[in-house]
């Protein structure tokens, strides 16, 4: 079984401080690397399979067409995870938890996402934070902001671009993306969806495991740079994108020579 919060060297401190010289930074409040769609894709793919019952880490990582030892399944595996809409149980095996099968719920989907959002302890804080006044006006601010509650500093752009994801996927942002309002959703009752946060979802302890940061920072940026899958991407903006990515790698690996990219529009 994959444990994403597993350190990917046994040595490391999870909870090292963000200020350590020479360390290496690692966040000291729970949030996930992926939105909370994404959590939903892990829900949704045991509820398609085994409904309430429980599966292998093998088994989930096909039905979301993913390797068991890529990053990426480890990643996604932490996200749903944090969002509390699956448990891990000491065989290692993995089932929908309470919230999780709520969520599976189309008359409950709505209310669950709210508490699935309010779970993350970093969004539990944000929301504490700002339910009566503004966000930060730039993203700067917000990541400056975000850094103060604990993320790592080399984490905070990918924080600040998932909670904004997840904050409108979970119904925050219907009054404006300036400010972060609960959603209103019908009391479901006590035994099925309870209210108390708290009581409902057990504590994360801070993330001991971050993707792979071996990836060359110019790579990186660029990957920031594509659009969620979906979005309306020009043909033009997907050239200036490749002709980025050309001199990018020419820059990092010494490639000689140039590749030449070109616009050439299809026939309606």
């Amino acid at each position: 079984m994959i444990d994403p919060e597993r350190p990917e060297k046994s040595g490391e401190n999870a909870t090292e401080s963000i200020g350590d010289a020479g360390g290496r930074q690692r966040s000291t409040i729970s949030f996930p690397y992926m939105d909370l769609d994404d959590g939903m894709e892990v829900a949704q793919a045991i509820q398609n399979n085994v409904a309430n019952g429980e599966c292998e880490d093998d088994q989930l990582a096909a039905w979301l067409k993913l390797s068991p030892k890529s990053s990426g399944f480890r990643v996604q595996m932490y996200t749903a995870r944090t969002f509390g809409l699956i448990e891990i149980n000491s065989g290692s095996k993995i089932k929908l938890s309470a919230l999780g099968r709520s969520a599976m719920d189309p008359v409950q989907t709505r209310a669950a996402k709210v508490q699935a959002f309010l779970s993350v302890p970093l969004y539990a804080k944000l929301f504490e934070d700002y339910k009566t006044r503004i966000l930060p006006s730039t993203a700067a601010s917000f990541e400056n902001a975000v850094v103060l509650l604990g993320v790592a500093e080399k984490q905070k752009g990918r924080a600040r671009q998932v909670f904004e994801r997840s904050a409108e996927q979970a119904g925050f942002f219907e009054h404006g993306r300036n400010r972060l309002v609960k959603p209103g959703v019908q009391e479901i009752g006590a035994k099925s969806l309870p209210l108390d946060i708290d009581a409902a979802i057990p504590p994360i302890s801070p993330p001991e495991y971050e993707p792979p940061t071996d990836r060359p920072a110019l790579i990186e940026a660029l990957v920031d740079l594509l659009p969620k899958a979906g979005v309306a991407y020009s043909i033009e903006d997907l050239a200036d994108w490749l002709r980025a990515a050309e001199g990018n790698l020419r820059i990092i690996y010494g490639i000689k020579g140039r590749i030449t990219i070109e616009v050439a529009k299809g026939k309606k």
